[in-house]
């Protein structure tokens, strides 16, 4: 075999090998999504915040934990269903359409909005916790 022919080989066994794995992480990241949801849900009725939100140190002493869960159980909301919708949104482009530079906005968005919640979750801990 031709090094030319090895390397266009090999270069498409990671094309592929790639696929599965942006694959793995779509799902994966529709399963955290869907978590979320369900942790914003959870922490709106019964005012306790999530432990993954807060580690065990955080949870034993904030202040204002019903206050925290207030604030935070909408953006959480907001951020599952963004994971969910990117989740899809991955999936579909991984198997049936390509969408060039549309997911590479949708990505950067994407981005945006894992800031946008990191920063938010920031605030809150220094507010209520």
């Amino acid at each position: 075999m031709t090094e030319v022919a090895f390397l266009t080989q090999s270069a498409q066994s990671l094309d592929i090998t790639q696929g599965h794995f942006m694959t793995v992480f779509n799902v994966i990241l529709l399963i955290y999504g869907a978590y979320s949801v369900y942790a914003a849900n959870k922490m709106q009725k019964t005012g306790e915040p999530m432990q993954w939100l807060l580690s065990n140190e955080e949870l034993l002493r904030a202040r204002k934990p019903n206050a925290f869960c207030n604030y935070m159980s909408p953006k959480t909301r907001i951020f599952g269903i963004l994971c969910i919708l990117y989740g899809f949104f991955g999936i579909i482009t991984d198997f049936w359409l390509h969408l060039g530079k549309l997911e590479m906005i949708v990505l950067a968005a994407f981005v945006i909005a894992i800031v946008w919640f990191f920063i938010t979750l920031k605030k809150a801990k220094k507010k209520y916790v």
